[in-house]
Parts: C-alpha cells; sequence; structure tokens
C-alpha cells in the first residue's frame, strides 16, 4: 500500500478490552490512552473521501448554472472580438477613404495647374486655299481694294481672313459693311488651341494671362471701348526672361505696343489675329 493513499483519521482509536477489567480502571486507562496515542491512516476514510470528491467534479460540470455563465463568457469574448475586428475594418476603411480623397484633390489640383489652353473668335474667311501662292495671290487683290488679309496655315490649308471677332452677331454686322463688289467673303468659328505641353509653369502662367488680354482686345478692337497699351505693355515685360517658347511670341507682343502707342488701330485685329496665330504653335 503507498502512502499517498492514506489521510489523518479523524476519529480515536479504539482496543478491544476484556469485560472483566474493572470500570473505574478503564476510565482511568481511557484517559490516559486520549493523552497519549496519536490518529493512525485508515484506508477505507480514503475510498470514501475519493468518492466524495468524484461527485463534487461531476456536480460542478452539471450545473447548469455554470454552464450558462461560462457560456455566456466565451460568447461575450466572441462578439467582443469580432466588434474589435468590425471597428478596426472601419477605421482602415476610413483611412483608406481620406488617402484617395486626398489623392483626387492632388489631381485635381494639378490639372488645375495644366488646364487646357485656347481661346477662339469669328473670322471673316475671304478663301481657302490648297497652295500658299494661291492665297498670296488673293492677299495682293484684296490690298489693291484697300482691304487687309492675313493667312493662317493650318492642317495643309491656308485660310484667307480679313477680319477676326469676338461674336457672330459682330460678324455679321461686318460683313454688311462691305461691298459686295470688292469681296465674297464668310463667316466661321476659329478655335485655337496650342498643345502647351513643352511649357513651363512660369510660361503657362504667363499664356493664361494673354488668353484674358487678348480675349479683352479681340472684344474691343470694333467697339467704342480702346485697348488698353497698359495692359500689353505689362504682359510684354511679364514675358520669363530668357524663355526659348516665348521668343516670337515676344517680338509680337513688342509689334503690338508699338501699333497702339501710335494708334494705328485700323487693322489692329490682323495684328490680333497674328499673336493668335504664333500662340496657336506654342
Amino acid at each position: 500500500m503507498k502512502k499517498n493513499d492514506f489521510i489523518w483519521h479523524s476519529k480515536k482509536p479504539t482496543k478491544q478490552h476484556n469485560s472483566k477489567i474493572d470500570h473505574s480502571n478503564h476510565a482511568k486507562n481511557h484517559k490516559e490512552s486520549s493523552d497519549s496515542e496519536i490518529p493512525i491512516f485508515s484506508m477505507q476514510e480514503t475510498e470514501k473521501n475519493n468518492k466524495h470528491q468524484k461527485k463534487f467534479k461531476k456536480s460542478i460540470w452539471t450545473n447548469p448554472i455554470l454552464i450558462a455563465t461560462v457560456s455566456a463568457v466565451v460568447l461575450g469574448l466572441m462578439i467582443g472580438a469580432i466588434t474589435l475586428k468590425f471597428f478596426s475594418n472601419v477605421e482602415t476603411t476610413k483611412v483608406e477613404t481620406e488617402e484617395t480623397s486626398t489623392q483626387a484633390m492632388q489631381q485635381t489640383v494639378t490639372k488645375d495647374e495644366k488646364k487646357e489652353l485656347g481661346i477662339q473668335g469669328y473670322a471673316l474667311q475671304g478663301g481657302v486655299f490648297k497652295k500658299k501662292n494661291n492665297a498670296k495671290k488673293w492677299a495682293k487683290i484684296y490690298q489693291k481694294k484697300d482691304v487687309e488679309t492675313f493667312i493662317w496655315e493650318r492642317d495643309k490649308q491656308y485660310y484667307l481672313f480679313i477680319h477676326m471677332v469676338h461674336s457672330k452677331d459682330k460678324a455679321k454686322q461686318l460683313i454688311d459693311k462691305i461691298d459686295d463688289d470688292k469681296i465674297d467673303v464668310f463667316i466661321k468659328k476659329w478655335k485655337i488651341k496650342p498643345s502647351g505641353d513643352t511649357l513651363t509653369s512660369e510660361e503657362r502662367e504667363w499664356v493664361d494671362t494673354f488668353e484674358k488680354d487678348w480675349t479683352k482686345a479681340i472684344k474691343e478692337a470694333h467697339s467704342d471701348k480702346k485697348i488698353s497699351v497698359k495692359t500689353w505693355e505689362t504682359l510684354l515685360s511679364k514675358i520669363p526672361k530668357e524663355s526659348k517658347n516665348l521668343k516670337t511670341m515676344k517680338k509680337e507682343v513688342s509689334k503690338t505696343v508699338k501699333i497702339l502707342k501710335n494708334q494705328d488701330t485700323k487693322n489692329i485685329d490682323i495684328q490680333l489675329m497674328k499673336l493668335s496665330a504664333i500662340y496657336e504653335a506654342l
């Protein structure tokens, strides 16, 4: 029998006595025995307690209150984990959305910085030719009739323009003033769009200003208002120094300033057409 199989006994050991022993001596002997003897080990009590422990363990796991409590704790932990993961995903989505919005805003700013270039007007067209020499011949014919023209080359064709104005109504008014015996003209809407791919940011900024000043000038060319010399002088002074892309434009703007200073505005729209043709080539 192993040592671990024993527990302390809760009762005092008893001895078998002869029935002939005197009861007084028995009481005395019993007292002495109680004071001197120690507990002994009992196998019987060990087995009994083991059965009691097994029964206790079994009763714990069959307790419905305990099962309900443990289930509630486990379920709560699961719900907590799912909720934490959900809000974590929401936060991540929020951050990604903010990043996407930031990128979209940056792309919008970039697009605004490089907005599409373009101006437009209504041309009075005296003819269109496949060969430049033919366009020049007709330009001389119109010049003899005291009508200035400008030859505009586009898409391997040569357009002979007499005037450039800001609206179709204004173009009709000019046609009514032209002597039918001299020339036959048509109204043509004329859009001017340079690519501007080689322009620097500083050059594009100047071109944006040019578009505004040109549009204003083309309206004032055939009106009671005078084109501002100061506006064009300022525009000339703001051309970036040592700019290769705007070198030809600088020369033509300088000519425009001289024309305005000399008040030689009879054919100012012809000069504005020259400017816009150079602008188209940028």
